[in-house]
């Protein structure tokens, strides 16, 4: 935590919590800058409580750091102030927006800010609506960069076919040999054992594959 908002929990100052979020707006992006209450200047750039199209922020989830193979990830939750923000919301369109969240403080003797410091920054997973007779609110579900690496792929493949179903009438796997050959990525190569009595059942001891190194294409 940065050492000024860490201080200022002990003064009288009010803390915040800021969201901006970058959306699809036809040819345009529309910015939506909201603070949870209020109003603040961030980077010359203003926060308010009520954006009037897509309302208020209702909540913010908590932001942990992933360890081994889990990623940062956490969600908002947005009360709408007209249908057609829920639409964008919930549209595909709106998958992969990017997303920053900020905490921080104003001082409540000048209005200054002081402490600002980025919880997270990633994009929308997808959004999903949640509503009632009296309610209405639209809960993102957020994702990092590192989340999508580690989605999984087992479909994908270097070959020209597969390369022509992502990007039609691009070439450049055309003349690309050796594609079935398996190419480990992220994960540890397992072993491979060539007998032969050379101890532990492998060329190199303990089944140890002495290739483990090598770039293959």
């Amino acid at each position: 935590m940065d050492p000024t908002l860490k201080a200022a929990w002990a003064q009288p100052a009010r803390t915040f919590t800021a969201v901006r979020i970058e959306l699809p707006d036809g040819e345009d992006t529309y910015v939506v800058r909201l603070l949870n209450g209020g109003q603040a200047v961030l980077s010359g750039e203003t926060f308010t409580g009520r954006d009037s199209r897509f309302g208020t922020i209702e909540s913010v989830s908590n932001f942990t750091d992933g360890i081994d193979d889990q990623a940062t990830t956490g969600h908002i939750v947005l009360r709408p102030a007209t249908e057609e923000a829920i639409e964008v919301l919930a549209s595909p369109l709106a998958q992969g927006a990017p997303v920053e969240v900020f905490q921080g403080a104003i001082d409540t003797d000048t209005g200054g800010v002081y402490g600002v410091e980025l919880l997270f920054r990633g994009e929308i997973n997808y959004g999903a609506l949640a509503a009632d007779e009296d309610n209405r609110v639209m809960r993102l579900e957020l994702v990092t960069e590192e989340a999508r690496a580690l989605e999984p792929n087992d479909e994908r493949r270097l070959s020209h076919s597969f390369h022509q179903s992502i990007w039609p009438g691009e070439l450049g796997l055309s003349h690309v040999t050796g594609v079935i050959q398996r190419d480990f990525w992220r994960i540890r190569k397992p072993a491979m054992s060539y007998g032969g009595g050379y101890g532990g059942g492998g060329y190199a001891g303990g089944g140890q594959d002495i290739f483990e190194n090598v770039v293959r294409f």
